[in-house]
């Protein structure tokens, strides 16, 4: 974090009294840390994604890495709105999801995203599944 201050049109006799404020608010932007709440590489979430014959899992990322400028003693963690559990389909989905970033447990942003979920690469399991879609 950059901080760049000006003081201007002060008074000779004041300027104690505005040198006296950016001290006291400089002591407090000294508490703040980067905080990395993602990265690229990190999931967000996992996945089991449920085939007729297997299980897998998808890993959720997010495109970029989110970084917050906090006060030292803040706690940030966040949440998604993706589910545990999907069940393949014979097309890819497209699934949008809500990262919250919360700070102390308080909802500080909502950003929206949308991930791929791949279509079930099992041949066997895509036939099966399209010959029960026509009977139903």
């Amino acid at each position: 974090m950059h901080v760049i201050t000006v003081t201007a049109h002060a008074d000779s006799a004041s300027s104690t009294s505005h040198i006296a404020d950016l001290a006291s608010i400089m002591a407090i932007l000294r508490t703040y840390k980067k905080n990395t709440v993602t990265s690229k590489d990190t999931a967000v979430k996992n996945i089991v994604m449920d085939s007729i014959f297997y299980q897998t899992t998808h890993f959720v990322y997010v495109p970029d890495e989110i970084v917050l400028d906090t006060p030292s003693a803040d706690t940030v963690t966040y949440q998604t709105d993706l589910p545990d559990e999907i069940d393949l389909t014979n097309e890819d989905q497209e699934l949008s999801f809500t990262l919250t970033i919360l700070i102390n447990g308080s909802v500080y942003k909502q950003m929206p995203f949308t991930c791929t979920i791949p279509k079930d690469s099992d041949l066997i399991a895509r036939l099966l599944r399209s010959v029960k879609n026509m009977f139903q």
